[in-house]
């Protein structure tokens, strides 16, 4: 992709993260993302079908940053920094995208962050993906992660430094892991008595 291309993205997403911030994807029209974005129609058009498709792009790649700095196995699991990878600290703009959207109610980010990390539990523990009790455990635990990280940004100014932050993560890590073990128990069990 070339430099003019990356910065023509970069400009319309700015210009709608704007728009975002005061209304409803809905009623952002693409008029006033190429005004803002001071490029024209047209050029909205190569990249984006419609406002709706610009905010599935921005979440997909927000889910593709969080996915590419979240790895961690079952035995190395405590040492990970999850909480820190998915809150993706050194990238203010990014934060701020994050931000915004997991509090939005038209925006999918939330569904599309817990499936990628229920995904990831189910493939990392390989759990049967057909046991419903197995599922709405796991969905709990991905909506509490999420929530959690979600609350740690917003509230990352105000946390004043290196234990606080260790601190927050090993609670996290604990329950996460807790939580990750108690479903894998449960799940082998329901899977032996069948």
């Amino acid at each position: 992709m070339s430099k003019n291309t990356l910065d023509t993205q970069r400009k319309i997403i700015r210009a709608f993260i704007e728009l975002y911030k005061t209304k409803p994807v809905k009623s952002i029209h693409v008029n006033e993302i190429a005004a803002l974005a001071k490029i024209n129609r047209s050029t909205f058009y190569e990249y984006y079908k419609d406002s709706f498709d610009l905010l599935d792009k921005i979440e997909d790649y927000l889910v593709a940053i969080v996915s590419k700095h979240v790895y961690f196995t079952p035995s190395d699991f405590r040492r990970q920094h999850i909480i820190e990878e998915l809150a993706y600290r050194k990238h203010p703009e990014t934060d701020t995208y994050i931000i915004l959207l997991l509090q939005k109610n038209d925006s999918n980010l939330n569904y599309k962050l817990s499936q990628k990390l229920v995904d990831y539990i189910y493939d990392t523990y390989s759990l049967d993906q057909k046991d419903p009790i197995t599922k709405c455990e796991t969905a709990a635990l991905c909506v509490y992660v999420i929530g959690f990280v979600r609350r740690w940004i917003e509230l990352q100014d105000e946390i004043n430094a290196f234990s606080s932050w260790q601190e927050a993560e090993a609670t996290v890590l604990s329950s996460l892991n807790d939580g990750i073990n108690d479903i894998v128990k449960k799940a082998k069990r329901r899977a032996a008595s069948n």
